[in-house]
């Protein structure tokens, strides 16, 4: 493996990151949007806490 292909691979990581946190945060937006049009309260948990989406809110004031 040369240079430019090591380079390359590591561009690609950190890509796969970046894509996965845009992609995360498009869900969260969802499930703030859903909320609202369901009209009703959505929970989600993560490792460490339970969110509770009302009206376009969480419960957590968006700490994620």
């Amino acid at each position: 493996m040369d240079y430019a292909d090591s380079d390359s691979d590591e561009h690609s990581n950190h890509e796969s990151s970046v894509d996965w946190f845009i992609t995360f945060q498009a869900v969260i937006n969802a499930f703030k949007f859903m909320s609202r049009v369901a009209g009703r309260e959505i929970v989600v948990r993560d490792a460490k806490r339970f969110h509770h989406f009302r009206n376009v809110e969480c419960s957590c004031g968006n700490y994620w």
